[in-house]
């Protein structure tokens, strides 16, 4: 009788689970990518975050900015791409986020 109420919770909590992160909704079987595809504001500022969000070193990240368009970083999640997307809006950058097929 307790293994069968064990089992029976495992499934209550992995159902609760499911529902909690979509489901299966159409967002779980896509990836974002960030793609800088021109610079509208101040140069200075654009490397600064794009070194932010990427990690790059100051060459690197100047180099990405006067190479536009170029993608950012990509394999993301929705609420990541559009947060990403909205700080290099913020920093001057015109930004584009495409899905993509997980693969």
């Amino acid at each position: 009788m307790r293994t069968c109420l064990c089992a029976a919770l495992v499934l209550v909590v992995a159902a609760a689970g499911c529902l909690r992160s979509g489901g299966g909704s159409k967002d779980s079987n896509q990836t974002y990518e960030v793609v800088a595809t021109e610079l509208k504001g101040g140069k200075i500022q654009a490397i600064k975050e794009v070194r932010e969000v990427t990690g790059l070193e100051l060459k690197e990240a100047k180099d990405l900015v006067e190479s536009l368009p170029k993608s950012i970083k990509s394999g993301l999640t929705k609420e990541e791409a559009d947060s990403i997307a909205k700080r290099l809006r913020d920093a001057g950058l015109a930004v584009e986020v495409k899905s993509k097929p997980k693969t």
